[in-house]
Parts: structure tokens; C-alpha cells; sequence
């Protein structure tokens, strides 16, 4: 469905012309998201194809599922080898998955093992990456630590409302996480 709507729209196209050309086609009854899926797991460059079943495991991108490039968000091209480079999905130091643009093909047709890693910071369709520097990293880690730290707040928040109430009485109540309540006196609320 996707590669005859980009192949009939022709040059670059955005997701929704995509989605309007499959529904003249197809009619209303497909699915949005489907289409979607379909798309980033048909690009080349696309950061996130690696989460799906054809993408998940390590390969050069010149199979049927490999017919898009990303020129940014929500838009596509008709992948073209010749212009934006070979693109393969590779196995990554810590046993993940990535995409990565291909240096160079060798006299006999196959892919050197050398490669181009994705500019630092981003992916080529412009949007950033996971942290790279140990500088962003650590901020990375701050930023996590602050979640956790919250939700233990709430925890904690949660367990004295529940000393204070009784747990039969919690039980009938709505508990709100971050929603300071009254104190309450002789088991009534002064809320």
C-alpha cells in the first residue's frame, strides 16, 4: 500500500498525503497507525525501524522492506542508493540494534565492514539521538534520578496518607498521587 502511494505521489511526501493517497485507494477502513508503522519501517534512516519484525536483525537495506529515506520529520523520499548512501541495520557494542550509513561497496558487489556512524548528537533525519558524550550521558542519568526521586515522593506521600487513614478507610477513598490533602481530625476531612 505505502510503496504505491509514494511511487504514484512521486518526490517527497508527507505522512498524511500518504495516508490520504492509501485511503483514495484503499477507502476509510485503514488503519492510521498501520500506515504509520509501515512507513518508519520502510525508511532506511529511520532511527526506530529497528523495532520492528523485519528490522530485527542486522542486515545491509536493499531488501523489499528497504524503499524509503527520511528527509525529516514526517517526510519521505523514495530511497535511492545512488544519492543518499547504502544504509544497513547493525549490532551495536551493548547488543542493541542501529542504523547506520554504509561507507563504501567493494569491487565484488558486497558492503566493507567500514561505515559512517550517524552524525553525534542525531540521527540524519534531525532528530537527536540517545546520548553520546559522557557529558550527556551523566545528564541523562540526572534526569532519571529526578524521575525516580519523584516517584518516590509520591510513595512516600501515598504511605503516610495511609497510616493516617487506616487502610480499610484508603481503600474507600480516591487517592490522587501528587494532591496534598487536608489533615484530617476525629476521621472527618476538613477538606
Amino acid at each position: 500500500m505505502v510503496k504505491e502511494a509514494v511511487q504514484q505521489l512521486g518526490g517527497e511526501c508527507s505522512y498524511p498525503a500518504i495516508k490520504a493517497k492509501i485511503r483514495s485507494m484503499y477507502g476509510e477502513g485503514v488503519n492510521d497507525s498501520s500506515i504509520t508503522c509501515s512507513i518508519i519501517s520502510g525508511s532506511v534512516n529511520h532511527p526506530s525501524r529497528i523495532h520492528y519484525n523485519e528490522n530485527k536483525k542486522p542486515r545491509i537495506s536493499d531488501t523489499e522492506y528497504d524503499y524509503l529515506f527520511n528527509t525529516g520529520r514526517g517526510k519521505v523520499v523514495w530511497h535511492e542508493p545512488g544519492k543518499q548512501g547504502v544504509w544497513e541495520i547493525v549490532k551495536t557494542a551493548d547488543g542493541g540494534l542501529d542504523v547506520r550509513m554504509v561507507e563504501g561497496v567493494g569491487e565484488d558487489g558486497r558492503t566493507r565492514a567500514a561505515a559512517q556512524s550517524l552524525p553525534a548528537g542525531g540521527h540524519a533525519a534531525g532528530r537527536p539521538s540517545a546520548p553520546t558524550s559522557p557529558m550527556a550521558r551523566a545528564s541523562a542519568r540526572t534526569r532519571a534520578g529526578a524521575r525516580r526521586g519523584r516517584r518516590i515522593a509520591q510513595l512516600q506521600h501515598y504511605l503516610q496518607a495511609r497510616s493516617r487513614l487506616g487502610a480499610g478507610r484508603l481503600a474507600r477513598r480516591e487517592y490522587q498521587p501528587g494532591v496534598q490533602r487536608a489533615s484530617f481530625q476525629g476521621g472527618t476531612s476538613s477538606e
